[in-house]
C-alpha cells in the first residue's frame, strides 16, 4: 500500500520513485534516530477474471493534469471524480450490490477525506484541515474508514483517526504524527493498524523521537516495534480469533518485512535489503504477505510471502510495488495488486497466482492500491 505518510528509515531515490510525478516528501526532525515520513498527493490490456468472480482494485491514473480516483471491475475502470483536482484512491469494499472506496480529494489548499459508495462522494472531513482516507472495511450496515487528519492546534501534527458511519474517533492525541492504515471488524470490536511518532526515554539520558509499529483495539493501543528501532503496520486481518498485522521493522537505517500474529513478530526478510509488508491475508492457516523489497541495484522489487517464503512478481529493472492482497471466495486463487513501472510511466496492475494483469497500458502514471474479490451474482 502507497500511503499519503509512510514512516521510513530508507529515504532513497528507489523509495520515493513510487511516486514519481506526484510526490510531497518531508522529514520530520528526529532527537537521535533520522526517520523520514513522506507525504504523497498524486502520482496490455487489462486482464478479466475467467472464474466465477469479480475482482475490484482501487487506485487512481493521471489524465495528464492531475490524478484521477478510480476502480476498476474486472478490468473496466470507473472514474470516482471528474479530473478536475487531484484525488487518490487506496482502499476498496463491496457489499452486496454496493461498492465502497476510500481515498482522498484535493481541494486546492488541502486533501479531503472522502469515501465513495457507488460512485457517489461523501466528505468525512470539512477541508479546512489536510487529511486522508486510507483504510476501508464494512460490516452489516456499518462502514468503517481509517486514516489520518491534521490538527492546527497542534501545529498541524497529523492525527490518526477512524471514522464510522462519518463520525470520527481520534486514535491519538497529536503528541506525534499518526495515521491508521487498515481496519478489520469482529462483531463489535475494531481492529486498527498503523503507524504513530512516540518518544521514549532509552536509558537515563537518551530520549528517542521515532515512528512505531501500532494496532488498535476498540482504541487502546499496542506498539508492536522495538522502540529503539521503529517501523509501521500497514495491514491487518483476523482469522480464527487471531489478530495478523503486516508492516515492517526498521534495523540500522533499513525496514525488515514484518507479519505480527497477536503481537508476536515474524521477520520476512533478513534486513540486509530495506522491505515493507503492505498487506496481509490468510487462509486454512497460510499467511500471505504482499510487499517491496530493494534488488542489489536498491530498486524495490514488489514480492508476495506465503509463509514467509519469497516469490519475485516483477522484474528488477524498473521500480515495483505490492500494495494489497485478496483471497478469492473459495481460497483457490491469491491476488496480489501493484504498481509496476517503466521507461515511460508507472501501470497499474494485479498478479493472479503469479500471472501479471495490467490495468492501465503504461503510457500515463497509474497506480493500484487494493484489491478486493467477491462472488459473482448469479442474477
Amino acid at each position: 500500500m502507497r500511503l499519503p505518510f509512510v514512516p521510513s528509515a530508507q529515504p532513497s531515490p528507489a523509495r520515493a520513485a513510487r511516486f514519481r510525478k506526484a510526490v510531497l516528501v518531508a522529514g520530520f526532525a528526529s532527537l537521535l534516530l533520522g526517520l523520514g515520513v513522506q507525504l504523497g498527493c498524486a502520482g496490455a490490456s487489462a486482464g478479466a477474471s475467467p472464474s466465477p468472480t469479480d475482482v475490484y482494485v482501487a487506485g487512481d491514473e493521471s489524465n495528464g493534469q492531475v490524478l484521477v480516483a478510480k476502480y476498476w471491475k474486472n478490468g473496466t475502470a470507473v472514474a470516482l471524480t471528474n479530473g478536475a483536482h487531484n484525488a487518490r484512491a487506496f482502499a476498496i469494499a463491496v457489499s452486496g450490490q454496493d461498492v465502497y472506496v476510500a481515498g482522498g480529494e484535493s481541494n486546492e489548499r488541502v486533501d479531503v477525506a472522502m469515501v465513495w459508495k457507488n460512485g457517489t462522494p461523501v466528505a468525512l472531513t470539512d477541508g479546512t484541515n489536510q487529511a486522508f482516507a486510507v483504510g476501508l472495511a464494512v460490516s452489516g450496515a456499518d462502514v468503517y474508514v481509517t486514516g489520518y487528519e491534521c490538527d492546527p492546534s497542534r501545529y498541524g501534527v497529523a492525527v490518526a483517526k477512524v471514522w464510522k458511519n462519518g463520525v470520527p474517533t481520534a486514535l491519538t492525541d497529536g503528541s506525534g504524527m499518526a495515521q491508521a492504515n487498515a481496519v478489520a471488524i469482529d462483531g463489535a470490536d475494531v481492529h486498527v493498524a498503523g503507524w504513530e511518532y512516540q518518544v521514549n526515554q532509552i536509558d537515563p539520558s537518551t530520549w528517542l523521537f521515532s515512528a512505531q509499529a501500532v494496532y488498535w483495539k476498540n482504541g487502546l493501543k499496542t506498539t508492536l516495534t522495538n522502540v529503539s528501532r521503529g517501523g509501521g503496520a500497514l495491514g491487518i486481518t483476523l482469522s480464527g480469533g487471531d489478530v495478523y498485522v503486516s508492516g515492517n521493522e526498521f534495523v540500522h537505517g533499513l525496514g525488515i518485512a514484518h507479519v505480527w500474529k497477536n503481537g508476536q513478530a515474524t521477520a520476512l526478510t533478513d534486513g540486509s535489503r530495506g522491505a515493507d509488508a503492505a498487506g496481509v491475508a490468510v487462509a486454512d492457516g497460510i499467511v500471505y504477505a504482499p510487499g517491496s523489497e530493494n534488488a542489489a541495484s536498491g530498486l524495490p522489487v514488489a514480492m508476495l510471502w506465503k509463509d514467509a517464503a519469497p516469490t519475485v512478481l516483477a522484474s528488477a529493472r524498473y521500480p515495483s510495488f505490492a500494495n494489497g492482497v485478496a483471497l478469492s471466495p473459495t481460497g483457490s486463487s491469491v491476488f496480489v495488486v501493484g504498481t509496476v513501472y517503466g521507461p515511460a510511466a508507472a501501470t497499474a496492475t494485479y498478479w493472479q497466482d503469479g500471472q501479471r494483469h495490467d490495468l492501465t497500458d503504461g503510457t500515463a502514471d497509474a497506480e493500484a492500491n487494493a484489491i478486493t474479490v467477491v462472488r459473482r451474482p448469479l442474477f
